[in-house]
């Protein structure tokens, strides 16, 4: 795709506790087990979600990201099934939202919240044989059994009114990016040929945003 930066490589989210953001990662979203990133850092711990890493870093004051992540699932229905358990067990709400919009046994889009720190996901079902495209262009392991949770497709940052216009010009001056306006903010893209689309959706908000290390992408 023009004009696109490759992939997004990472993002790193603070989360309160551990224990329970790795179980939503593993259980709820259906990620492969975690990995260390390796290096000096310690405490922290990695789940892969296609050619992105979802990074946790432990932090005693951890705040939700501002903004939302857009994943697609291998398998939706067993998405909210798991989702379903954990809540139950961990008495505490991981279901924002359900849409059913074809039939009402069938859930089409889960919104979801990371029950440490409050980080919110959109969870939809990933086309057909998307899993396989995956494996071909190396971001899966062909034999065995796969993850549940396939990719990142969305980061959305929310921003101040009026931030978009610099941002825009940012990726386009020095970084040779997309940075199109989109409606109510701005968006950059990112393409590893086909099998991976992804964008960065700064999302302009009425109010102070604040200001604070919340992560990075």
């Amino acid at each position: 795709k023009p004009n696109s930066l490759l992939v997004v490589g990472h993002v790193r989210l603070e989360v309160a506790d551990m224990g329970l953001a790795g179980r939503f990662f593993a259980e709820a979203l259906g990620a492969a087990p975690p990995k260390s990133p390796g290096g000096d850092v310690e405490g922290e711990i990695c789940f892969a979600a296609g050619a992105s890493t979802f990074v946790l870093a432990p932090a005693a004051e951890a705040k939700a990201w501002p903004g939302q992540f857009y994943v697609w699932v291998a398998d939706i229905q067993a998405a909210r099934t798991a989702c379903g358990v954990l809540q139950t067990e961990l008495s505490q709400l991981v279901v924002l939202q359900e849409l059913c919009l074809k039939r009402e046994d069938r859930v089409d889009v889960l919104v979801l919240r990371e029950p440490s720190t409050g980080h919110v996901f959109m969870v939809n079902q990933a086309p057909k044989g998307y899993d396989k495209m995956l494996a071909a262009a190396g971001f899966l392991e062909e034999a065995g059994t796969r993850p549940n949770l396939l990719t990142l497709m969305d980061v959305q940052v929310n921003i101040p009114p009026t931030a978009s216009a610099g941002l825009t010009a940012f990726y386009r001056i020095f970084l040779g990016a997309s940075g199109r306006r989109a409606e109510g903010g701005c968006k950059v893209d990112f393409s590893a040929g086909e099998s991976i689309r992804q964008a960065l959706t700064f999302k302009e908000e009425d109010g102070d945003t604040e200001e604070s290390k919340l992560g990075e992408a």
